[in-house]
This record gives structure tokens, C-alpha cells and sequence, in this order.
């Protein structure tokens, strides 16, 4: 995500944020972690870990509202990445 994006969200307000990106979403800088998904007051939201420790967003946590195709919310849909099981790749 957009490394700007993130510093405007240290005073993150509560709820699923749906504000455009400072930055825009071809700018990622900073990775995260989606830890699950939800839906709160009719929208759907990824449940995104930052590093920052738990000062930061609500508890850590911010609920990024999810956004069918294409590059999602700030970015969180263009580069995904995810763990692999190394003993199928040796193999």
C-alpha cells in the first residue's frame, strides 16, 4: 500500500474506511497482512494487519472496504503475495 496512505491513517477514525488514497494505488511501498474479511453497516471490508503495532488504526487493525476487481482499495488487490509449500516446489 501507498506508504503516504498509511501515515494520513495514524489517526485512523473507526469503521471501514472508504477514503481514496493519498498517493494513488500504483504507488505500493509498504506490504501488509489480510487477515480476514467482513461486512459492517452494508459494506464489505479485508481485515488488513499493519506493523505498527497495536498504537496504530484500531488496535493494529484496519478494515479496508473490499472492492470487487482490479487493483482494490489503495492498491490492496494488485500485488498480492502468499506462502507457498517449499516441498512441492523442490519436488
Amino acid at each position: 500500500l501507498p506508504l503516504m496512505w498509511w501515515y494520513l491513517l495514524l489517526t485512523l477514525p473507526k469503521g471501514v474506511f472508504t477514503n481514496a488514497c493519498a498517493g494513488g494505488a500504483d504507488k505500493l511501498n509498504h506490504g501488509v497482512v489480510a487477515v480476514g474479511y467482513g461486512n459492517e453497516s452494508s459494506k464489505d471490508y479485508y481485515l488488513v494487519r499493519n506493523s505498527w503495532g497495536s498504537t496504530w488504526g484500531e488496535a493494529g487493525y484496519i478494515k479496508l472496504v473490499r472492492k470487487g476487481d482490479g487493483d482494490g482499495q489503495c492498491g490492496i488487490q494488485d500485488a498480492p503475495s502468499y506462502p507457498i509449500d517449499l516441498v512441492e516446489i523442490i519436488q
